[in-house]
């Protein structure tokens, strides 16, 4: 069995002529909106063992994206090895029986017409899906979207990857909760939907199967290689313009494109960051494009050049660092500006010298350095450095969550 499913915001048929001799009844002109339309071509094997398959298949996407109502369409042109037209009638009306039971609103457009008919799909990234049915179906491989093949590469990289709380090892792959929050307001900047949250990713898929994915976006399952060791997870892609893509990629490395995919390609190491989808449309991988983001800025280092995350995708966007003697009232004053400001911080209270906290925050390649001691507490200022430029300015404290709305953001961006 095969399935075409296409969320429709409007959908009419219409049945014009018999197209073959054992056909349904006429039913009259028909016009549904908001539903799921299931394009169904019934195969010579075909069994009814499939009919649970197909609705769990059915529903599944139904509940993805929030409709009650299921239109079956026969539809022949999905295979060239057809049932014979009795089978196909028993399995389209079986497959309505069981829909119905689910308490969904099940139209089915007669078998053995030719129709008319007028569709208005969606246009979101879960809008069509299509589907073979099998009752023993093999599982899809998993797309290995990052790929490390040299050891002296695997060991920068997965040093680099664990500072900034992604871990890759033995045991599996995984990133913490913090770091999520850095990947889904890097994508959050170039997507043309609103991200609700990033699944945390692990070597067991099955962990994740019962995860409420969000609704704005793809999880499929995928592989990150190790010198030939493959650690499967869930990646999760977001829908952007072309014109997006290129502000994140086009200041960092030349693209390697095909017809189906963008690749980024380091020394002995690769990520497959975007799918196409149409002409100037992308699914925008999550996690593989925040690794190929450290991939290509340790390639900077080998250069003897500044590495740098863009603001969004920085885990630590400011650290805060006390020189002295500083007041916990002082601090929070700094602190509350930064949450204004939606940032990300760190502030280092420690009696360490201010040198070691700074180069601290160049190891973690922090984009904003704010620095505070006793004679910035008296004149209600603050210092603030910008990795991007290398420069240093005394600001008002009160001007702080403009001047990180003003310059922060851009940090790290081809703009």
């Amino acid at each position: 069995m095969r399935t075409l499913q296409i969320h429709a915001l409007k959908f009419c048929f219409e049945p014009i002529k018999e197209a073959v001799r054992e056909h349904d009844p006429k039913s009259p002109a028909t016009c549904l909106e908001n539903s799921l339309v299931v394009f169904v071509t019934i195969e010579a094997n075909d069994t009814d063992a499939l009919i649970p398959i197909a609705v769990k298949s059915i529903a599944d996407h139904a509940k993805q994206i929030g409709v009650k109502s299921v239109v079956l369409y026969p539809y022949a042109h999905l295979s060239s090895n057809l049932a014979e037209p009795s089978k196909a009638r028993f399995m389209l009306e079986a497959l309505h029986s069981e829909l119905s039971k689910l308490g969904y609103n099940v139209y089915k457009a007669p078998f053995g017409w030719y129709k008319k008919f007028l569709l208005e799909a969606a246009g979101h990234p879960l809008s069509e899906l299509s589907r073979t049915i099998r009752a023993e179906s093999e599982k899809a491989e998993p797309a290995i979207l990052f790929s490390i093949e040299s050891k002296n590469a695997e060991k920068v990289l997965l040093e680099y990857f664990e500072r900034f709380g992604i871990t890759i090892s033995e045991s599996g792959f995984c990133f913490n909760n913090y770091v999520a929050s850095a990947i889904r307001s890097l994508l959050s900047d170039v997507s043309e939907e609103p991200i609700r949250r990033i699944l945390h990713s692990s070597t067991m898929p099955h962990e994740l199967e019962h995860e409420a994915k969000p609704d704005t976006s793809i999880v499929f399952p995928a592989y990150i290689k190790v010198k030939g060791k493959q650690l499967a997870y869930y990646e999760q892609a977001i829908l952007v313009s072309e014109e997006s893509l290129q502000k994140i990629l086009s200041c960092r490395a030349e693209r390697v494109e095909d017809k189906k995919a963008i690749k980024i390609v380091g020394s002995h190491w690769s990520g497959v960051v975007a799918f196409r989808t149409s002409t100037n449309k992308f699914m925008l991988n999550a996690t593989s494009t925040f690794l190929s983001i450290i991939g290509l800025e340790i390639e900077k280092i080998k250069a003897g050049k500044t590495p740098l995350l863009p603001y969004s995708a920085s885990p630590i966007q400011v650290y805060v660092a006390t020189a002295g003697k500083v007041s916990d009232d002082f601090t929070r004053q700094i602190t509350k500006e930064l949450t204004k400001a939606g940032s990300r911080y760190y502030v280092d209270e420690s009696n360490r010298s201010l040198g070691s906290k700074i180069r601290d925050a160049g190891r973690l390649w922090v984009p904003l350095l704010v620095i505070a001691g006793a004679r910035e507490e008296s004149t209600d200022t603050i210092v603030v450095r910008n990795r991007e430029t290398g420069k240093q300015e005394v600001i008002k404290l009160s001007e702080l969550e403009k001047y990180i709305r003003d310059v922060a953001t851009n940090i790290g961006y081809c703009l």
